[in-house]
């Protein structure tokens, strides 16, 4: 479990003890500090907060990691390319080197 996901967790757990924070402010308030601290994770996350009856306080949290289908398509395609382009270059140096003797 990474921080953010720790950290939403604790979250959740609090919202079931009687002296912690509950409100909706509150809880956006440390959703988005969670979000900083953790480096963009939390774009991968869909994080729902859903209010009580008055509108006033939370009562759970819910997350769903997002799916981005394409996402690991173009990191292969970006390795690939690093990878044809350090190609070219080592055989671009061994031909240099060639030459010198």
């Amino acid at each position: 479990m990474t921080r953010f996901e720790t950290g939403l967790a604790a979250l959740a757990a609090g919202l079931t003890k009687p002296r912690a924070q509950k409100t909706l402010a509150a809880i956006q308030r440390r959703i988005g500090r969670l979000k900083e601290k953790s480096r963009g994770i939390g774009q991968h996350y869909e994080i729902v907060v859903t209010p009580n009856r008055t509108g006033t306080k939370a009562t759970t949290i819910a997350r769903k990691l997002r799916r981005f289908p394409c996402a690991g398509r173009l990191l292969r395609q970006h390795r690939c390319r690093r990878h044809e382009r350090l190609q070219r270059q080592r055989q671009h140096h061994s031909h240099d080197d060639v030459g010198d003797q």
